[in-house]
Order: structure tokens, then C-alpha cells, then sequence
């Protein structure tokens, strides 16, 4: 196992192991590498070649990559998301509003309608 050092390009440190492609083509990827990309044993693995490199994604990665792709050419979070995270402010400004107030007034009570 090689051990390579950060680069002002690859901002993580990463671990590069040698693996032979045997004769019927197969790979063995080493443990440590499979623990952390996530993949056991039976999961598929998307396969294709860039640039001379072979890259092995599952499609959970390739789908969380292209959302943060979409994402960054949009600029920033969908209207969705947008919407949800107003909703979500106006719902928490609204609690802290009804706490705040029953803090100042201890003796009130919710009052119930009468039906009929």
C-alpha cells in the first residue's frame, strides 16, 4: 500500500494500493478501500473509463454527484428547497413567538371553542 500526501489538487489524504487484473479480468478491491466507499459484498458497481482511469461508482454515488452538479449549476438549493427552508424559518420564528408569550403570561390558558 502506497500512502500519498495531500496536493493543492487532491485536498484529502489518500491510500493507493497496487491490484493485478486477473485472467479472466476480474479485481480484487482491498478491504479499507471498499469500507470507505461503502460497498459490501454483492453491491453493483457502475464502471467507465475517463481519461485513460477506470472509475468504479455505485449508483447512489453517480446520483449524488450529479444532484451536487445540478445543484451548483443552478446556483444553490431549488425553488423546493428554497420554499422548505422559509417554511421551515416561518414555523420556528411562529414557536418561539407562543414560547416567548407563555413565558410572560404563566396564567393564561388555551381557551376551547364551544360547539353548539
Amino acid at each position: 500500500m502506497v500512502v500519498l500526501e495531500c496536493c493543492w489538487w487532491y485536498p484529502l489524504p489518500m491510500k493507493a494500493h497496487a491490484v493485478r487484473v486477473g485472467d479472466k479480468g476480474r479485481l480484487v478491491i482491498p478491504v479499507d478501500l471498499r469500507v470507505a466507499a461503502g460497498v459490501g459484498p454483492g453491491d453493483e458497481m457502475i464502471a467507465h473509463a475517463e481519461s485513460g482511469r477506470l472509475l468504479l461508482e455505485t449508483r447512489e454515488a453517480i446520483k449524488a454527484r450529479i444532484r451536487d452538479q445540478a445543484r451548483a449549476a443552478r446556483g444553490g438549493p431549488g425553488v423546493v428547497e428554497r420554499l422548505l427552508a422559509d417554511r421551515m424559518a416561518d414555523l420556528n420564528l411562529e414557536a418561539e413567538r407562543r414560547q416567548s408569550h407563555a413565558m410572560r403570561n404563566p396564567t393564561v390558558k388555551k381557551r376551547s371553542k364551544k360547539i353548539g
